[in-house]
């Protein structure tokens, strides 16, 4: 079967509903983006990976079927898409790069898996409906502004493993009311909680090391 395997490159059609053959390894830069026709993807196992782009902007797709076979969600792949609401991770998936769900407004519900390793930069900024995402054990990357501007999450366990939560990373989250911070936490850089208004300053484990100035700032200042 290897010998048929095969990048999808660019989709020429206009159909609402699209089903991705077991024999495509991946979906190529930019494959179907723009496509606002485009509706609902289904993907039969195979597909390992989403280039970057693969969906950007299909501003109408509000229903995407994931293979247990995929590993990886390129840098932009569903950027945009403001009609999705949920996304399911398979289980093998270790990589989200960067803005792979960024604009994503209407996004509500993501079901991560254990075995997500990297969440890049913006991967998730500006998903304004995001009410909630359980970071797994094992992470090991959480990139800058990666969940910026998710002004609906309220309650973040950053779980062990977390050395540096980079700039910007939550900046906006304006209704984030808790966050527990990991005793493996070694640096936390300019703005990362910036603006979120509703947070009370969490406790610093003992093996913070570095704190940007501004880090905080605003953080609280939200009037009942």
């Amino acid at each position: 079967m290897s010998d048929f395997l095969f990048t999808l490159s660019k989709y020429k059609g206009a159909e609402a509903s699209v089903t991705i053959p077991a024999y495509t390894n991946t979906v190529g830069e930019r494959a179907f983006a723009s496509k606002t026709s485009l509706e609902e993807v289904v993907f039969e196992e195979g597909c390992r990976g989403l280039d970057a782009e693969a969906f950007d902007c299909c501003k109408n797709l509000h229903s995407v079927a994931l293979p247990k076979s995929l590993w990886r969600i390129g840098r932009g792949a569903f950027r945009n898409c403001t009609a999705l609401e949920s996304i399911a991770f398979p289980r093998e998936l270790g990589t989200l790069d960067e803005e792979a769900f960024k604009g994503c407004a209407n996004l509500r519900m993501v079901a991560a898996t254990q075995k997500l390793r990297h969440i890049k930069r913006g991967c998730f900024e500006g998903c304004q409906r995001l009410e909630e995402f359980e970071l797994p054990d094992g992470l090991k990357t959480l990139g800058a502004r990666a969940f910026a501007g998710c002004s609906a999450l309220t309650h973040l366990y950053i779980p062990e493993g977390i050395k540096v939560l980079e700039a910007g990373v939550f900046e906006g989250c304006t209704s984030l009311e808790e966050v527990i911070l990991p005793d493996t936490l070694q640096r936390i850089e300019s703005r990362a909680f910036a603006g979120c208004t509703k947070l009370m300053q969490p406790p610093f484990p003992a093996s913070l090391t570095s704190l940007a100035s501004d880090a905080f700032l605003g953080v609280g200042e939200q009037q009942d």
